[in-house]
């Protein structure tokens, strides 16, 4: 049964603070002589002015830059402060006058979501945020990985596990050998896409994680039979996650696997020590592949179990606390000078009913003074909030295993806290309708909070109100900001409340 269209998508435009010629009559605005601390009318003659007085200066009228100022605000849908700053920076071409009168009026926050070991275009996405670093920087979790975990996830979740595990297994689990074989998903990665082609493409690059040569791969994906792959695919739809199939594989492929992990650490650390000298506060929180990577599971058992941290090859908390990092894996907070972040890593969410009362207690009272501070409220998350806004092609699409555990405790938290935001990565594809076509980066959603302490999707625009969260999910390998009024003390989001826009995503 159907749930119906979903017509919830919040979608921030960006707005002129101040056109062209709306610049154009700052000019013409009435003037005043500024003498003595006093304003006089401007009549075009200030050289009589005798010797002894205070040298007289002529000045736009404030009470007509004031009215000027408000009157623009309200024909543009912007906060008055926008205006101002767009003001005082109109004609600047000096690039480190406009950071100054920027950062006089703003507060920058960036966000950077599940590198996985990076690329070399995000590496030097971040050696250019070094450069004018923000005030802040966050890292949302899932910060290590190496270029073969990250195309080995890719192929075990796109290839196989999302239309086998979680559509026709789920819809039939007594489906025949012909039925998986040929089944195409809701989601086709490919042009001809079936669950057949999807398995012979995971394990060809299996057997090249292990060393097997190309004559090799070919020799033994030629003595599969059909029989056999639809087996092997009923196999993996009993893996819990990613991290519990990698486990299991050969020695060799982990091995593979594991190799460049504190390489590519190191090539994050670069521009994070950039920042930091130039004074950024830069924090981690820890992602499910930090906690333990995704060969880091006990091999050869049924259910995900840790392997012991002593017997892992690389721990990320570890690595960058000797580095002077600020890296958590607890449920925390910290504030800025505009915001108050509250940081939920992964094993934080997924434990969120087990938190102590009192730690919740102490949040919600820093929240409480945060909001007389006139703060925005943000919740950092390595996790969805929401399951069937990733899901919409699928009817009735429910979580399960570790997604359930996901969604059940950031809808404990997001219930106990209320934030003005929720800024989350871990899902790593952008956001579909329910054509499956993909959505603009930056379109949100909303969630709102019921009477029995539920989190719920917002259906409709009209339904839109100042108490509900709004949602911005950071797909891979982004980096995004929140630029804050230092003056507007509304700062909630726009449509939600308040002047400000929702995080940006870049």
């Amino acid at each position: 049964m159907s749930e119906g269209k979903f017509e919830g998508w919040v979608s921030p435009s960006e707005k002129p603070a101040l056109t062209d010629t709306q610049a154009a009559r700052v000019a013409s605005l009435p003037k005043v002589v500024a003498r003595n601390n006093r304003f006089e009318e401007f009549v075009g003659d200030t050289q009589s002015v005798s010797s002894d007085q205070e040298q007289p200066k002529v000045i736009t009228s404030p009470k007509a830059l004031l009215r000027f100022v408000r009157d623009t605000a309200s024909e543009n849908g912007v906060s008055v402060w926008e205006v101002t700053q767009s003001i005082r920076s109109y004609g600047v071409e000096d690039p480190e006058k406009l950071k100054e009168i920027d950062k006089k009026y703003k507060e920058t926050i960036a966000y950077i979501s599940d590198i996985h070991g990076g690329d070399q275009d995000l590496y030097d996405r971040l050696a250019e945020m070094a450069k004018d670093p923000p005030e802040v920087a966050i890292f949302e979790g899932d910060i290590i990985g190496t270029k073969s975990f990250e195309d080995l996830q890719r192929l075990f979740y796109n290839y196989l596990n999302n239309h086998s595990k979680n559509e026709i297994l789920k819809q039939n689990p007594d489906a025949t050998d012909e039925d998986i074989l040929s089944y195409g998903g809701t989601k086709p990665p490919e042009e001809g896409f079936n669950l057949k082609k999807g398995f012979l493409k995971l394990r060809e690059y299996e057997l090249g994680l292990a060393g097997k040569t190309s004559e090799e791969i070919a020799e033994q994906l030629g003595q599969l039979t059909d029989h056999d792959i639809a087996e092997e695919i009923r196999r993996y739809a009993k893996y819990v996650h990613y991290g519990h199939y990698a486990s299991n594989l050969p020695i060799e492929a982990k091995q593979a696997l594991a190799n460049g992990l504190e390489e590519n650490a190191r090539k994050v650390l670069e521009p994070i020590k950039v920042m930091q000298a130039k004074g950024t506060k830069v924090t981690m929180i820890e992602g499910n592949w930090d906690a333990r990577a995704p060969i880091d599971f006990i091999p050869g058992v049924p259910t995900a179990e840790p392997l012991p941290p002593e017997q892992r090859l690389f721990r990320a908390k570890e690595f960058f606390d000797k580095n002077a990092v600020l890296f958590y894996n607890t449920l925390t907070t910290f504030e800025t000078e505009t915001t108050l972040q509250i940081l939920m890593p992964f094993d934080a969410i997924t434990s969120f009913d087990k938190t102590k009362p009192e730690i919740i207690n102490e949040i919600k009272t820093t929240i409480e003074w945060a909001r007389r501070d006139k703060k925005s409220i943000v919740i950092v998350s390595h996790g969805q909030p929401n399951w069937r806004i990733h899901n919409l092609t699928v009817d009735n699409s429910t979580p399960t295993g570790e997604h359930a555990q996901i969604v059940g405790g950031l809808t404990k938290a997001i219930s106990e806290f209320r934030p003005d935001e929720i800024v989350y990565g871990h899902l790593h594809d952008v956001l579909t309708d329910e054509n499956a076509t993909k959505l603009d980066p930056n379109t949100k959603y909303a969630l709102k909070i019921t009477e029995d302490g539920q989190v719920e999707l917002v259906e409709r625009q009209d339904e839109f109100s100042e108490d509900q969260t709004v949602a911005s999910h950071m797909q891979f390998r982004k980096t995004g900001e929140l630029k804050m009024s230092k003056k507007d003390s509304k700062r909630k989001i726009e449509g939600f409340g308040g002047n400000r826009q929702p995080l940006k995503v870049k």
